[in-house]
C-alpha cells in the first residue's frame, strides 16, 4: 500500500487529485471514498479498482512493507492560530518521527515544490499505478485549470492565521526536515 501522510493543510487534496486523475483509480482517507466521489465521480475514475493510495494524517496501519509519503509544510502555517498549538505541533512532530524510523520505501515532499509539474509527476510514479497518457498531457496542459478544480473540492479552506509557534522548544523545529520547509521560527 501506498500511504500519503500529511499534517492538515499540507496539500494532500491536490496529490489525491492529480493522482486520481491521471491513474483513474480512488484514493482513500479515513472515510473509503475517493475525491472524486465527493462530486458525482466528476474525474471520471474506475471506483471499483484497487487504490492508488490512502491519505492519513495519523501513521495508523502503516508498517514497513508500505511505500510512505510526507507531506511537509511550514507548521507556522498549516497549524492554525486558533488551535491547542503544543498539541498539534506533537501532532505534526509525530509524523516526521514516523517518516524517521520508517524502514520501508519513503519519499518526502515539501509544500513549496508541490505544485511542480515534475513534484507530481514523481509522486505518480511512486504509486506504481498505470498512467492514462492523455490525461497526464491534460494535466500538462491545463495545469491551472486542475489547480483550481482541485481547491474547489477543498470544502474545508481556512483563512485563519497561521499558528505562532515560539513556544515550541527551538530543538524540535531545527529537525532537518522542519527546516527544510522554510519555517523561520527562532532565527
Amino acid at each position: 500500500m501506498v500511504f500519503l501522510v500529511s499534517y492538515n493543510h499540507s496539500g494532500n487534496t491536490w496529490v489525491r487529485y492529480c493522482v486520481e486523475f491521471v491513474t483513474r483509480r480512488p484514493t482513500h482517507g479515513h472515510r473509503e471514498f475517493s475525491i472524486s466521489e465527493r462530486d458525482d465521480n466528476f474525474l471520471d475514475i474506475f471506483l471499483d479498482k484497487e487504490i492508488a493510495l490512502m491519505k492519513r494524517h495519523t501513521l495508523e496501519d502503516i508498517t514497513d512493507k508500505d511505500r510512505f509519503i510526507l507531506l511537509l509544510r511550514d507548521p507556522s502555517e498549516c497549524i492554525k492560530s486558533d488551535q491547542d498549538i503544543n498539541k498539534e505541533f506533537l501532532k505534526y512532530y509525530s509524523l516526521i518521527r514516523g517518516y524517521d524510523v520508517h524502514k520501508g520505501p519513503k519519499m518526502i515532499v515539501y509544500f513549496n515544490d508541490l505544485f511542480k509539474r515534475q513534484t507530481i509527476k514523481n509522486i505518480i510514479k511512486y504509486t506504481g499505478a498505470w498512467i492514462h497518457s492523455d490525461r497526464i498531457k491534460d494535466l500538462e496542459e491545463n495545469w491551472e485549470y486542475h489547480q483550481v478544480q482541485s481547491l474547489n473540492l477543498y470544502k474545508n479552506e481556512t483563512n485563519k492565521e497561521g499558528a505562532d509557534l515560539s513556544e515550541i522548544p527551538e530543538i524540535l523545529l531545527n529537525h532537518e526536515l522542519i527546516k527544510n520547509t522554510s519555517c523561520t521560527i527562532h532565527k
